[in-house]
Parts: C-alpha cells; structure tokens; sequence
C-alpha cells in the first residue's frame, strides 16, 4: 500500500473513533439530563417569571429535617404494644390466699391476747405494718374473710377485658395492641385499661362503709404488695411497629413526568421550589 493511501485510512479510522466519541459523549448527556437551572431563576423571595416545564422526569427529595419530623409524627401515633400475662390474675389471688392462710395460721398459734402480739410481729417482718384497726379486722375471721373475698371480685372485674396495667397510659393514645390474649392478639380501648392505682381505688370503693377504713387501708397495703399487672410492655415489639410506621413515610416531595409545570408563572421562589430546580 502506498503511503497516500495508508494515511487516508489511517485518518478515516481516527475520524471514525471520534465521531464515536462524540456520539457516546452526547447519548449520556441526553440520557441523564436533568433539567437545565434557568439562568434568570431570582433570588429566594422573588417571583417566577416563566412557566416551568419539564424535558425529563424527575423527582423531588423531601427537605431532610421535614421528612424526620414526618417520621417522628407517625411513629409517635403507634399503639403501644403490650403482652398479656394470664397468669397475672390468678397469681395474685393465690399469693392474697396463701397470704391469708398464714394469718390464720399465725392466730390459731398463739390464742388469746397473745395472737394480736404475734400477728403484728409477722406483719412487721413480712412487710405490711399492721395498725390496731389492721389487727382488728385480721382477728375477727368474718371480716377477713369479707375482705378478701371482696378483693378477689375486685380483680376479677374491676378491669374490662380482664386488662391491667402497672403505669398510667399516655393521654394521646386511644388504644393499646395486646398480644396473647384469651381471644388473641387485640387493640384494647385505652379507657378500658385500669392502672394499679385505679383498680385500688376502686376495690376500696367496693368495700362500703360497713367495713371501715381500716380495711380499705388493708386491703390497699395487700393490693400494692401482691397485684401483678396483667399487661407488660414490650419495648422490641413497639419500636419495630414504629420503625415500620417511619419506613412507610414517602420520601419524595413530588414527582414530574415529562410536560409537566413544576412551577407556574408567578410563584414566589422559596426553599421548596429551588429544590425542584
């Protein structure tokens, strides 16, 4: 081959991979183009003079602070969930029983003047010191056993659903996801769940007046000492159900499809609708 012609194929090849470059160059430019910021785009606070319109889709980000307090929100507003202990109920009313047994027990030991003495040494030592109205109602075995059967009805229906809970519910939550109950997994109304303190109220309130003070004190002493909530938190449960509820929140402000106005003529420029820009 003379060298004319090897210099003429030579340049058509360079030629060829140029106009390749090129041709790749504008292919990517025009596949990932965005569309273009408007030179005459004012200052925050002026107005837009020309509708925008978009060449491409696109989409816009919510503003980072925005979309955490809109995940907060929502997370906030998640049931709290609770597991329910069905052996609460029962548990407390056999540790009333063995509680009342050992009274008996106590009395039958030492008759006499004697039996107040030893009783309020056995109180003292588990824990409940007894006044002279406590011991009282304790020695006289009708009122005792009054009081604890009205106590055991106390705790078997005082707390709709059979629901107890140790802590005051938040006044923002209108239910309570329980697992494991006797009907399965529910959303318990949250005004029909009794705190401890509530249910303690309340069983005093049964009582009446017949049985006097002193045994609605008792019976409030027995109650702190030996209730069991039926409802246990459970803090892994909630946290995930409000990871789930932050994770549903659509990060996107807007979307634009090709054609449409993403800003109208007139629009004040803001935050906003630079980030669209």
């Amino acid at each position: 081959m003379n060298q004319p012609a090897a210099r003429f194929g030579r340049g058509a090849a360079f030629g060829a991979r140029a106009a390749l470059l090129l041709g790749t160059a504008a292919a990517i430019t025009l596949l990932f183009a965005r569309e273009p910021q408007t030179p005459d785009l004012g200052p925050l606070g002026s107005v837009n003079e020309v509708p925008r319109v978009a060449r491409v889709s696109f989409v816009v980000p919510k503003d980072t602070a925005e979309l955490r307090r809109e995940r907060e929100t929502v997370a906030a507003a998640v049931a709290p969930v609770f597991d329910y202990d069905s052996a609460a109920v029962g548990g407390t009313l056999s540790a009333l029983r063995r509680w009342d047994a050992a009274v008996d027990s106590v009395l039958r030991a030492a008759p006499g003047t004697d039996a107040r003495v030893r009783l309020a040494e056995w109180l003292s030592a588990t824990g409940i010191p007894p006044t002279y109205p406590h011991l009282d109602v304790l020695a006289d075995s009708r009122r005792r056993g009054a009081l604890l059967a009205l106590t055991e009805t106390a705790l078997s229906e005082l707390a709709p659903d059979g629901v107890l809970l140790a802590t005051r519910v938040p006044d923002e939550m209108d239910v309570l996801r329980v697992r494991g109950t006797p009907a399965g997994d529910r959303l318990v109304p949250a005004h029909t769940v009794l705190t401890a303190a509530q249910l303690r109220g309340r069983a005093a309130g049964q009582l009446g007046d017949p049985m006097g003070a002193a045994a609605a004190e008792l019976q409030n002493l027995l109650l702190i000492r030996f209730l069991r909530p039926t409802l246990l938190p459970n803090p892994a449960e909630t946290e995930a159900a409000r990871q789930r509820a932050r994770a549903a929140v659509d990060p996107v402000e807007l979307r634009v499809r090709p054609g449409d106005t993403f800003l109208a003529a007139g629009a004040r420029i803001g935050e906003a609708e630079t980030r669209r820009l």
